[in-house]
């Protein structure tokens, strides 16, 4: 193996020369975070870029469609901002709200506390004025790629004491305080300890979830609905938000998302990271007719459940959608059933190891 100059891939072993060079080039990242050794001279840092799980690990099906997709490519990280979840710092219960409805002058919601705190002092009821609550998504079960309505909401209640002055989210707040919600890690060292976290004032038109089972799904915001528990992605451009949501709903995608993902969170969960899904290469921006045809592609099945990928590759709409994928990078037929096929066994492959335990 030491004196080998090119990729061989056998039952017993597989084989990449690969240069020093490339692999640090793959594992720089202008982002600091997660850094394992700093390289200010370059005035970047190194993140590493799992080369073990791409380059040993990855069906031959990947580096297929590598080789096709060579100079047609660039990371999403180029087309998009992101942003990471709703992090409250351990006061999920006094912030995210799930039972709630809006009076009928729409001056207020009327929210029902039902976390463990809340459950253990009854489930009190509060009034909290409507200009303090923001409409949210919590659950990553939706019935659409779509977002159409939220099914939680995040508080924002004003810190400012003449904004406050008379309002009743003031009880919510002196409740919250008797369940020790401003102890925890981020609210004991803010002042005011209700201010909320600058992911409950904005979300991205484009959600990713962290963790990943039989499904793959990215999901569109329009409304901008709140995201909890999910990667918030802002495109550069607005106009490339449908198009980018066409992408990352791919099976082409699926694939790299395997690739570039970890499988140790258990129970055959994938894990990505905001820094994983950045660096995945795609074919984009692209044609104008290119991108149309990933916006009309995408809109035909944003509307409906997701289903397992083994049930999805089935679907007309999802092989149309990653048919204007492959063919902007020339697949042939079999190349295709390739990536369906490489899908399917790194799916099956974490779930089956998961029911082995």
């Amino acid at each position: 193996m030491q004196t080998g100059t090119q990729a061989v891939s056998t039952d017993d072993y597989r084989l990449r020369v690969l240069t020093q060079s490339v692999l640090l080039a793959e594992g720089l990242s202008e982002d600091p975070e997660n850094a394992a050794v700093d390289l200010s001279a370059l005035r970047t840092v190194y993140v590493g870029s799992k080369w073990g799980g791409k380059y040993l690990r990855a069906p031959d099906a990947f580096f297929r469609i590598l080789e096709r997709a060579h100079g047609k490519t660039t990371p999403l990280a180029d087309f998009v901002r992101g942003e990471r979840y709703l992090n409250t710092g351990g006061a999920d219960g006094f912030f995210i709200v799930t039972e709630f409805s809006t009076t009928k002058d729409g001056r207020y919601y009327e929210i029902t506390n039902v976390s463990k705190e809340g459950k253990e002092d009854g489930c009190p009821t509060f009034l909290i004025e409507s200009e303090f609550a923001r409409p949210a998504v919590k659950s990553t079960d939706m019935p659409s790629l779509r977002v159409t309505s939220p099914d939680a909401l995040v508080l924002d209640i004003a810190t400012e004491p003449e904004v406050l002055r008379g309002a009743k989210a003031m009880e919510y707040i002196r409740w919250g305080e008797t369940r020790g919600f401003h102890l925890r890690s981020v609210t004991k060292t803010q002042k005011p300890w209700w201010r909320a976290p600058r992911q409950a004032r904005q979300c991205g038109p484009l959600l990713w979830m962290r963790g990943h089972h039989a499904a793959h799904k990215a999901f569109y915001n329009p409304q901008r609905f709140i995201a909890v528990r999910f990667y918030r992605l802002y495109p550069h451009r607005d106009s490339d938000v449908l198009s980018l949501a066409g992408i990352l709903n791919s099976t082409y995608f699926a694939l790299f998302k395997e690739i570039y993902g970890s499988a140790k969170l258990g129970l055959g969960a994938l894990d990505t990271t905001l820094l994983d899904v950045k660096r995945i290469p795609i074919p984009y921006p692209g044609s104008p007719a290119y991108r149309a045809a990933l916006e009309e592609a995408f809109s035909r099945l944003a509307s409906r459940r997701v289903l397992s990928i083994e049930e999805e590759r089935k679907l007309p709409d999802r092989q149309a959608l990653d048919d204007v994928v492959f063919d902007e990078l020339s697949l042939t037929d079999s190349e295709r059933q390739s990536v369906y096929d490489a899908v399917m066994t790194l799916v099956e492959g974490r779930l089956r190891k998961a029911r082995s335990v």
